[in-house]
């Protein structure tokens, strides 16, 4: 099964789930993780550790986190050697509308590849799109 776990600065994977629940009708299966301003690295690896204990052996978890080199991100990478869990960090709701909807298929790490890519996609300068035209 496909698990998505959100880790983030304050209360952003709250909001980014709320959005969700506004496009999407639910945010069902996507569990969060927020950092608060008097925790510590540890404090946060524990609480991960803690949260991946309620996930089952066969499980593909994905971890989106808000900042590339933030605590959110660091405390995921003791865990990045066993081989179901996968972080993508600089998570926006494009992008996690699409890790919520996409089937994983047969390979796994092709479609994160893809999904990413098709993320990185979402982000558009508008005023010079409309200048260029």
């Amino acid at each position: 099964m496909k698990r998505i776990l959100l880790i983030t600065h304050g209360d952003l994977c709250h909001g980014l789930t709320s959005a969700m629940n506004i496009i999407n009708g639910s945010s069902d299966g996507i569990d969060t993780i927020s950092l608060t301003e008097k925790e510590t690295i540890e404090d946060m690896m524990s609480k991960v550790s803690q949260k991946l204990k309620e996930y089952a052996e066969g499980d593909i978890i994905i971890i989106l986190t808000d900042i590339v080199i933030g605590t959110t991100t660091r405390c995921v990478f003791p865990l990045l050697d066993q081989k179901n869990i996968y972080l993508v960090s600089g998570v926006n709701l494009p992008m996690l509308l699409t890790f919520y909807l996409t089937d994983l298929g047969s390979d796994v790490y092709l479609s994160i590849q893809t999904m990413v890519e098709e993320s990185k996609q979402t982000i558009l300068f508008v005023n010079e799109q409309i200048n260029n035209q």
